[in-house]
Formats: C-alpha cells, sequence, structure tokens
C-alpha cells in the first residue's frame, strides 16, 4: 500500500489548507494511505482530525528548525 504525507506549516484555513484536505480525502477513498504532518492547534489540524486523517503534530519553527526536519525523517 502507498503511503502519501502531505506537510503544511500554515496556522491558517484557505486555499492551500482546503487543497490538502480535499486531496488526502480523495486519495483515500482510493486505497492510499494519506497522512499529514502540520502545526498543533493549527486549522488544518482541526480539520484533519473531524476527516480522520492520521495527523502528525509537528512545530514547524522554520527553515533551520533541525528539530522538525528529524522528526520528519522519523516519520517517513
Amino acid at each position: 500500500m502507498t503511503n502519501i504525507l502531505h506537510t503544511e506549516w500554515s496556522d491558517g484555513w484557505g486555499g492551500q489548507e482546503i487543497r490538502i484536505i480535499s486531496e488526502i480525502v480523495l486519495i483515500k477513498n482510493h486505497g492510499y494511505h494519506g497522512f499529514l504532518a502540520c502545526r498543533k492547534d493549527s486549522e488544518i489540524h482541526k480539520q484533519a482530525i473531524k476527516h480522520n486523517i492520521k495527523v502528525f503534530p509537528l512545530r514547524f519553527g522554520g527553515n533551520l528548525d533541525f528539530l522538525t526536519i528529524y522528526d520528519l525523517v522519523r516519520i517517513i
């Protein structure tokens, strides 16, 4: 089974975040495993939970956030 991980650092809720949730729902409906890595308590995090999407809450502190990079490598 193919696993697909989307990542999103934004706290907002707009076109990009809506597209990500829609894509994960679509791929799950086609038999793939879709996951999301995002900031805890962000709007996309809340929407993912509503859509029964497995979420990996991460810090996403910036371009050189080595802790988040390390966590992403562990997830992958």
